[in-house]
């Protein structure tokens, strides 16, 4: 066997190999509060091979108001971390997003208060100051498999392309060594 096809067999297996390693998961989610339990949401969010939520999409809902929530936000210092096995899934600065009519939502763990997981709103705290803090449940679980990311992606094609390459030019060479 040749050492030159063996060795991009090698090269496209690993690049294909890593490429499935780093898939971006998606997360069914929903949270209430647990005080009036007038204020919910539920949605999917998108968490990177980073541990960072790069998206947030569904239905928040404040007393008798619905709004669709519509993307990631940078109210109360979100860091947009979240943690699925551990204990508490938010930092102190959480992960916040949009709503259309409602406003900012920020998700956060809040050691100092008491409370543990929390809600603060931009309409009810502007700044994104404990002030607003109203405790919640939280709830997260992971959707069947993974998108890859678009460096994945990549690496993958790179990888198939190699292989591809590699396969061509030993036909070519097995066909001018057979009429030599």
């Amino acid at each position: 066997m040749n050492i030159k096809l063996l060795a991009g067999a090698a090269l496209a297996l690993g690049l294909t190999t890593a490429a499935f390693g780093a898939q971006a998961s998606i997360y069914d989610f929903s949270w209430i509060d647990t005080v009036g339990g007038n204020d919910s949401a539920t949605g999917q969010f998108t968490l990177n091979s980073s541990s960072v939520i790069t998206n947030f999409t569904g239905t928040q809902i404040v007393g008798t108001s619905t709004s669709a929530i519509g993307g990631t936000s940078s109210f109360g210092s979100a860091d947009q971390l979240f943690s699925p096995t551990a204990a508490e899934p938010f930092d102190f600065n959480g992960a916040s997003y949009h709503t259309a009519t409602l406003g900012d939502f920020n998700l956060a763990f809040d050691p100092g208060s008491g409370l543990g997981l929390v809600r603060i709103s931009s309409t009810e705290t502007p700044g994104g100051t404990a002030d607003g803090e109203h405790s919640i449940t939280f709830s997260a679980t992971k959707v069947a498999g993974g998108v890859p990311e678009p460096a994945s992606w990549a690496l993958m094609i790179l990888g198939f392309g190699g292989v591809g390459a590699t396969l061509r030019n030993t036909k070519r060479k097995t066909a001018l060594a057979a009429t030599a």
